[in-house]
């Protein structure tokens, strides 16, 4: 007798303070994937427990279900939240930008890098859920950002909705 047994995906901070770029597609036709922007207007800019992460059209359903989260129910300065829908990932272009260097590796690159055994390409790529990032919106309506608040220890856990292929790197 076959049976079907669906675990949780567990993210784990496995050294403290840290954020985690993940992104999602459905592992039988990679066409559908995660949608941020999708989720962002569903839920907000900040994942918490019973958010679902929205998969892009013309499919455009829940593929993961957030179960857990270590750091729910914590305040947090200055009106930040984890678990952040409102920044994209960094890129080589991002870093020759803001600090003159385009050499140095990156969430893009470590994405593409996971998921290129799955034929997916680093177009592909897809804008993340950065899992334990704070952030907020100032009063000029721009995106910011405080140090991450988790430890070692804290985690988040998602149950999948369809069968899913995830990447997740540790930014």
């Amino acid at each position: 007798r076959a049976l079907n047994v669906t675990m949780p995906l567990r993210v784990l901070c496995h050294e403290g303070p840290q954020v985690g770029d993940m992104i999602v597609f459905n592992s039988n036709n990679a066409e559908e994937k995660f949608w941020a922007a999708r989720t962002r207007v569903i839920h907000g800019g900040h994942l918490s427990i019973g958010d679902q992460l929205w998969s892009t059209p013309p499919f455009a359903r829940p593929m993961m279900t957030m179960i857990a989260d270590t750091l729910a129910g914590q305040d947090f300065p200055d009106g930040v939240k984890p678990h952040d829908l409102l920044f994209c990932r960094c890129d080589s272009r991002h870093y020759e930008i803001n600090f003159g260097d385009a050499g140095l590796h990156n969430c893009q690159n470590n994405l593409a890098d996971a998921i290129a055994v799955h034929n997916l390409s680093e177009a592909d790529v897809h804008d993340p859920l950065n899992l334990f990032m704070t952030t907020g919106m100032n009063e000029d309506g721009r995106p910011y950002y405080l140090p991450a608040v988790s430890k070692k220890g804290d985690y988040v856990e998602f149950v999948a909705e369809i069968d899913c292929l995830v990447a997740i790197s540790a930014c």
